[in-house]
């Protein structure tokens, strides 16, 4: 028969996977023992020092049976014999306190590692910027912060420690064997190949299977995280049963994913039970075949060699089927260890952080950006924003006011231009001096499910309640703080959920005031007031304006007639720029904006008339 030309491709092809998952394997566990478990190496070889002690103990158990036999088969046995039971008893009593210490040390170990992955896999997604941030789902960043991460060390740690005890107590063992009788130890080690091919096959399978119940546990958990956090939509569609069935399909879907990676590493579960009934039964065979030929039999060594054989056993099951769940742990390490890929935020920049701020002077030039390559949000954006000042930014919806107000303090990375603060581009500065001397309200008011003085205080690690006070008063927030039952001290609800809109954005407005920053962003600051508390914080906004550059962005331009100076953002570029009267006076964008608002207004007062 002709030679197949492509069975050697195939099997040097073959071989090349099983030398890269293998150097692969090697890089996952080398980086999870440099990064944590490196911390834990006292305790690591204390406990392989427990482990050591317990597989001597149960070796020497096996090695006891032959003397006890011999003994009971003499017909005058001595002393000797009394001692055993003795000495069992002692064995035992070591290998108890010895797995308890193991235990203890593998669980103190295994926390503190899962821990220390934690602490940086949030750190981690904190550091991102946003437009990186934006790629990866919340509910996948929450599994990885927490189940993932806390599955990828328990695999790693917890089964690294199991088969380095399972290891130990096999190898001595198989010496326990070796030193009774060689022979019958050759059929032991036989059944060794058949079991290491399947544990290989079974570690591929495993992998992917191990993949496919990631991902569906990190789609039911992105689910979830969407809608309990939108529960004011799904009411609002009554979109009850419409959830309930989405949700149902993802859970079946983990289920079923769950099942099959249970279901492949139980593949191991019969190979071991038939490799070691067929080992046994050849040893058996073999010994009654050569006591039957050359009339050797050796009972007590016999017993002794099968007691081995029956405790060896026992670990070689726990290695083989430990060794698939162990692949799933590297899997989930490698997922983990690649987040490092995401883009974050450097923080470290050309001049030191001296820990003050910067005195706040802002110039944009020639800006681009965009969300998605090829779509510009933003093309050749220029402005100036001088200390002390109050600059205008307004504009049709979309033309991308926001997104110039996010790049000031680099909540996202430029496409082409600069933007620079007292000289200093933001690239090259310290990130934490730069956000340090930047307040921003954003349109979208963001608020922690806290009370109102941590909201107002955030990040400062104890608030200043006279401060948080005066700043409530100025953004013309205390009437209804203090009305509230625990007043500084309420809850206020997820995203603040307790409160109206307004009172929202005028904590959001009394916040960036506690920051005390030289440089105040506002977008849409009075949105979401009527008349009146829009006057009110205006007149605010005045009296803060005197030692503060201040860049507030607005579609409704009454409320920006007190800017120094205002420019004019359509579909991405500036049309226009001068000061309120200069604009409202000339025949361009903001002139027609600001007659047909004050049409709009002089409308609505006479039907409130």
């Amino acid at each position: 028969m002709a030679a197949d030309p492509s069975r050697p491709d195939r099997k040097m092809s073959s071989l090349g996977k099983f030398r890269a998952a293998l150097s692969s394997a090697y890089r996952i566990y080398r980086w999870s023992f440099s990064n944590y478990m490196r911390a834990e190496r006292r305790r690591l070889i204390l406990n392989f020092g427990c482990l050591t002690v317990s597989s001597l103990t149960m070796a020497v158990l096996a090695w006891l049976v032959a003397p006890a036999i011999d003994e009971l088969t003499e017909s005058d046995y001595g002393f000797f014999i009394y001692l055993i039971p003795i000495g069992v008893l002692m064995l035992v009593t070591v290998n108890g306190f010895a797995l308890y210490a193991s235990q203890i040390l593998t669980e103190t170990i295994n926390q503190n590692t899962i821990a220390a992955l934690q602490r940086d896999i949030y750190r981690h997604f904190l550091s991102l910027n946003l437009k990186a941030a934006a790629e990866m789902p919340t509910g996948t960043m929450i599994a990885f912060a927490t189940n993932e991460a806390s599955r990828a060390i328990s695999n790693l740690t917890t089964l690294l420690i199991g088969l380095s005890r399972d290891m130990l107590s096999f190898a001595f063992l198989l010496a326990v064997m070796l030193l009774r009788d060689w022979q019958l130890s050759l059929f032991v080690v036989i059944s060794f190949p058949p079991l290491i091919a399947a544990v290989a096959m079974t570690s591929r399978r495993v992998r992917h299977a191990t993949g496919e119940a990631m991902e569906a546990g990190f789609r039911l958990t992105q689910l979830t995280t969407n809608v309990l956090t939108s529960l004011r939509l799904v009411k609002i569609f009554d979109a009850v049963a419409f959830e309930s069935e989405r949700q149902g399909r993802a859970v079946d879907a983990r289920r079923d994913t769950t099942i099959e990676l249970t279901r492949r590493k139980a593949v191991m579960t019969p190979i071991n039970e038939i490799a070691g009934g067929l080992a046994i039964a050849a040893v058996l065979t073999f010994a009654i075949v050569r006591a039957e030929i050359i009339g050797e039999f050796r009972f007590g060594d016999i017993a002794s060699f099968l007691t081995a054989v029956f405790l060896a056993y026992r670990p070689l099951k726990k290695m083989t089927n430990a060794i698939p769940q162990f692949v799933s742990g590297l899997y989930t390490a490698e997922r983990i260890r690649d987040l490092n890929k995401m883009a974050t935020e450097p923080r470290d920049g050309d001049l030191p952080d001296d820990g003050k701020c910067f005195d706040g002077s802002v110039e944009v030039d020639d800006v681009t950006f965009s969300y998605v390559p090829g779509q510009p949000v933003l093309r050749g954006v220029s402005l100036t924003l001088p200390k002390g000042r109050t600059v205008a930014l307004v504009g049709p919806s979309g033309s991308g006011k926001t997104t110039l107000i996010n790049l000031i303090p680099r909540l996202y990375p430029l496409d082409a231009g600069r933007i620079v603060i007292d000289g200093v581009e933001v690239t090259a500065a310290p990130l934490a001096k730069l956000r340090r001397s930047i307040a921003l309200v954003s349109q979208e008011t963001l608020l922690l499910d806290d009370t109102v003085l941590r909201n107002i205080a955030y990040g400062a690690a104890e608030p200043d309640r006279a401060r948080a006070e005066a700043c409530l008063r100025e953004a013309n927030a205390w009437s209804f703080v203090s009305d509230l039952p625990d007043g500084l001290d309420s809850r206020i609800g997820e995203k603040g959920e307790l409160l109206s809109g307004g009172q929202r954005q005028r904590i959001a407005l009394a916040r960036a005031l506690y920051r005390d920053a030289p440089v105040l962003l506002l977008d849409e600051p009075t949105s979401a007031l009527d008349g009146e508390s829009e006057r009110e914080v205006r007149e605010a906004i005045r009296r803060i304006a005197h030692d503060r550059s201040i860049l507030i962005v607005a579609h409704r331009l009454p409320a920006i007639q007190f800017a120094d100076y205002v420019y004019v953002l359509v579909d991405g570029r500036i049309v226009e720029e001068g000061t309120h009267a200069e604009l409202s006076a000339a025949d361009g964008v903001y002139a027609k904006i600001f007659h047909i608002q004050q049409l709009e207004d002089q409308f609505g007062r006479q039907l409130t008339a």
